[in-house]
């Protein structure tokens, strides 16, 4: 729940950037007419933008003046929004630590989920691999096999697990 919520600020926030970023300057031509560029800088003789997905030229002599579209409110809100995409950036950079000591943590695990820990044959623990789970999070996702005894005092063959990482800590189980 609290990741769709995240992603639809995420969207908007986005939404809202993009639109203020396609028309910042605002180009008054001697003719009469107007462009909204992205941004407009002056180079040399020539008056450069952002148009059309590109760098377009304008020889200086055929502009009246240049404006900016963007107001102070309007920056500050993009920098409040910048810096919102720039901290969720990093949560998920913590988020997805590589779990460098996932053979003990899942030794530990096993030996309180397990009934007879002591009697397991052919544990065999994969190497972490992040993976994109439904919801689009990513975490690191280890594989292990092994072959356990029941309550009863029988194997049960051999059966995979995955074990799940967050943050570089063992995060749950699936079977």
């Amino acid at each position: 729940m609290k990741g769709k919520v995240m992603k639809r600020i995420i969207i908007v926030l986005f939404l809202f950037i993009f639109s203020m970023n396609s028309y910042a300057d605002i180009i008054y031509f001697k003719n009469g007419k107007v462009a909204n560029v992205q941004q407009a800088w002056e180079e040399g003789d020539y008056i450069k933008c952002i148009r059309f997905g590109g760098v377009v030229s304008y020889k200086k002599e055929l502009i009246q003046s240049i404006s900016s579209g963007v107001t102070d409110e309007m920056r500050s809100a993009q920098d409040e929004i910048n810096k919102a995409i720039e901290q969720k950036k990093l949560e998920e950079e913590r988020k997805n630590i590589y779990p460098e000591n996932y053979k003990q943590e899942i030794s530990s695990y096993l030996k309180t989920a397990l009934y007879d820990y002591d009697s397991m044959k052919n544990l065999n623990i994969e190497e972490p691999k992040l993976s994109t789970m439904a919801a689009g999070n990513k975490l690191w996702t280890v594989n292990i096999y092994y072959n356990a005894k029941n309550r009863y005092g029988a194997y049960t063959g051999l059966k995979k697990h995955r074990i799940y990482f967050m943050y570089g800590k063992l995060s749950h189980t699936s079977d």
